[in-house]
């Protein structure tokens, strides 16, 4: 879990982030979760799980917000303008494609499991929309920074963006996941460069 302050975390914060982490890895590895199978995985007591979760929707909400910042990050670490300007557009591409493919095989099941509650679930709904606004700012900076070393088509940084994470968030398809050949890769790859090469 991610901690805000530069103060050390307390007890309570390190029992919830191991509960927050043993909710992912529960999904992860079977494709659902209980509260004994996390308070078993995270070595506490049911009991202690209620505590933190009075219902399976928060512990889901709580796992898939952290599931959404480590994509965050995933992202943000795939598309860098320093990747973009040292080794060019094809190579980020290629990056962009693999690291997310990677990322979704991980954590496929969370996102199956989440996005099937997002519509009665205010809390995911909200984790999705931040979390794709810090990834769509970010998108948009490398881009418009790309533009200006000639690299990335002179388009609407914000129609670039949005198509950027259409495509991104359609690498988690099943299909991709099983079957993420190395042509089938660098396919992706290739139709992400045509839309963002100058």
């Amino acid at each position: 879990m991610t901690f805000q302050t530069s103060e050390p975390p307390s007890k309570a914060q390190k029992t919830k982030a191991k509960l927050v982490q043993a909710v992912l890895d529960e999904i992860c590895a079977e494709g659902t979760f209980s509260a004994e199978s996390v308070a078993r995985r995270a070595g506490v007591s049911p009991a202690t799980y209620y505590v933190y979760y009075p219902s399976k929707e928060t512990a889901l909400a709580e796992a898939f917000g952290e599931a959404l910042v480590l994509l965050e990050h995933t992202a943000i670490d795939a598309m860098s303008i320093e990747l973009l300007l040292e080794k060019g557009l094809d190579a980020l591409c290629t990056n962009i494609v693999k690291t997310t493919v990677d990322y979704f095989r991980k954590h496929q099941l969370v996102f199956r499991l989440a996005l099937a509650e997002l519509p009665k679930n205010k809390s995911i709904r909200d984790s999705f929309r931040r979390s794709e606004r810090v990834v769509l700012s970010h998108y948009q900076r490398v881009i418009e920074m790309g533009q200006r070393a000639s690299i990335v088509r002179k388009e609407s940084p914000e129609t670039l963006s949005a198509a950027l994470l259409m495509l991104t968030q359609g690498l988690n398809n099943p299909l991709v996941l099983k079957n993420a050949s190395d042509e089938l890769t660098g396919l992706l790859a290739s139709s992400l460069y045509a839309i963002l090469c100058a």
